[in-house]
């Protein structure tokens, strides 16, 4: 996750003068990124819960 979220950023900075197209594949990937850390999240998050109720 954070190597996508450092090659992403280095993309940023490459193309900052770059077209149409290639913005919004970057954005499109930014979206990815962000759904797939809230997904990452949710599932810690009820992992932890059922941690919880498992040895409470």
């Amino acid at each position: 996750m954070e190597r996508k979220t450092k090659k992403l950023e280095r993309k940023k900075e490459t193309t900052a003068e770059a077209d149409r197209t290639a913005k919004r594949k970057i954005e499109r990937e930014e979206e990815r990124l962000k759904a797939t850390n809230r997904d990452m999240s949710m599932f810690k998050m009820k992992s932890m819960l059922a941690i919880g109720f498992a040895f409470t």
